[in-house]
């Protein structure tokens, strides 16, 4: 019988190079191809295939080495130890694999480049002890829920076309999300990431409009993802995630518009770069507090679905989570963004309480809404100093209204030099209430120019 002519370029781990793979199997009957790589056999002999691709499994155990690459293949279920080096890139599974509770050894290989999982992709409560690699791979139905990497893993440019689930997921060395593409909600909730975790030019659809959006529907196309389907509002989710070494975090020109970092821990140290948050109005606005308020008006479910619990979300935890972002902004010298934050804080303070959303003359008519308009809560000195110059042109109109008769310029003159020294606190000859009323609005004025200054000038000097 003659060998099966498939061949292809793959990388070799070990090697550091690129070698070419040659298919050592028998052809089948009228087809220069074996039953692994014949693209049709495998419809009507899946049986055979499942049972002939299992059993090179259990060979390769006592060499610690299987290269199956470009194998066409029908549902494989798997649970034992996988041999040292195993190679399944650009492998198809048809019907999907489950290789839940496997177990990848002590400085082993796994590599599934450009390998397609049609179905479900079940990888739940496996042990990965060697480095493994799946760059480029495309899962239609993952479950990565209570895996284990013990060793550097890389999904960069992989395609993720549903719920990718994560949960409970432990990364102990490097993880790699660098172009990635998620079609669905990527949900990392209590995941562990000891070590680096790169999100670079990492797709989170659930972010985007598929209608309006020109370059993301042009990626869903190039990943062969359909457009028409429907998108999960949500996503990703780090809820309860641990964060061990925050600094080696990354997240560089990502949208988290529609993301979670409730309760996680560590997340005030993580480094933002180029991130898009939701925006409402003027400043920027977290999912947590949609979640909030979609929670306290009982529809939480046409927001987040089944997809995650987060209904028994708190205003503390909205706050809590405003609070992380300013702190991890802060820490990069990130001021003007930490400043967004810290405004999007103290504008759901006033505009929420702990039993949903405040009436509009309860947001309106606070201390809070006046130090909002007097400087932005502090943020804007420019602000501060215009309601200054209104002042004084008021308490000037206010002299200046009830004379009898047409002043004269040098009297108006006048007018606006007495308002001028009476704001500044400057000794002048009548004490009358309106000089005593524009002394008192003056001083809260100064104070609040005085917060803005310092924290413009301490943040200056951090720099």
């Amino acid at each position: 019988m003659e060998k099966c002519s498939y061949h292809a370029s793959y990388f070799d781990v070990k090697l550091g190079k690129s070698e070419i793979y040659y298919c050592t199997e028998e052809t089948i009957p009228e087809s220069s191809y074996c039953i692994f790589h014949n693209k049709e056999y495998w419809k009507d002999h899946k049986h055979q295939v499942k049972e002939r691709f299992l059993n090179k499994l259990e060979e390769s155990l006592k060499t610690n080495n299987l290269k199956a690459i470009g194998y066409e293949l029908p549902f494989i279920d798997y649970h034992g130890k996988f041999p040292s080096e195993l190679y399944l890139s650009e492998t198809t599974f048809h019907e999907g694999a489950d290789f839940s509770h496997a177990e990848f050894q002590n400085g082993s290989i796994a590599n599934f480049d450009s390998a397609t999982f049609f179905e479900v992709a079940d990888f739940s409560s496996s042990t990965f002890n060697g480095e493994s690699s799946f760059i480029s791979a495309v899962f239609y139905k993952p479950n990565f829920d209570h895996v284990q990497f013990n060793s550097n893993v890389n999904f960069n440019a992989a395609s993720f076309r549903s719920p990718a689930t994560f949960r409970k997921a432990k990364f102990y060395m490097k993880a790699w999300f660098v172009g990635t593409f998620f079609l669905c909600t990527a949900d990392f909730s209590r995941a562990e990431f000891s070590d680096e975790a790169l999100f670079l030019n990492t797709f989170f659809l659930s972010s985007y409009d598929k209608n309006e959006d020109a370059d993301i529907k042009q990626g869903i196309q190039e990943h062969h993802f359909n457009v028409d389907s429907e998108l999960s509002p949500i996503g990703p989710l780090f809820v309860l995630a641990q964060f061990c070494r925050p600094l080696k975090v990354v997240f560089d020109r990502v949208d988290l518009s529609r993301a979670s970092f409730l309760d996680s821990y560590n997340a005030d140290k993580i480094r933002f770069y180029n991130i898009a948050w939701q925006k409402k109005g003027r400043r920027k606005i977290l999912f947590e507090e949609e979640v909030f308020e979609k929670a306290k008006k009982n529809e939480y479910q046409q927001l987040c679905g089944n997809n995650v619990d987060l209904s028994h979300i708190t205003m503390d935890d909205v706050l809590s989570v405003y609070r992380n972002l300013k702190d991890a902004y802060e820490r990069e010298a990130k001021y003007d963004e930490a400043g967004e934050f810290f405004v999007s804080e103290m504008e759901f303070k006033r505009n929420y309480s702990p039993n949903g959303k405040k009436s509009f003359p309860l947001r309106v008519i606070s201390l809070h809404s006046l130090y909002n308009l007097l400087s932005r809560y502090g943020e804007s000195y420019n602000q501060t100093i215009f309601w200054m110059v209104v002042a004084i042109l008021v308490f000037t109109a206010i002299r200046f209204i009830p004379q009898s008769g047409s002043p004269s310029l040098s009297e108006l003159d006048g007018y606006i030099w007495e308002s001028i020294n009476a704001f500044f606190q400057n000794p002048i000859g009548s004490h009358t209430y309106t000089n005593l009323a524009e002394r008192v609005v003056s001083l809260a004025l100064m104070g609040v120019l005085f917060i803005s200054l310092k924290r413009e000038f301490e943040r200056k000097v951090r720099k």
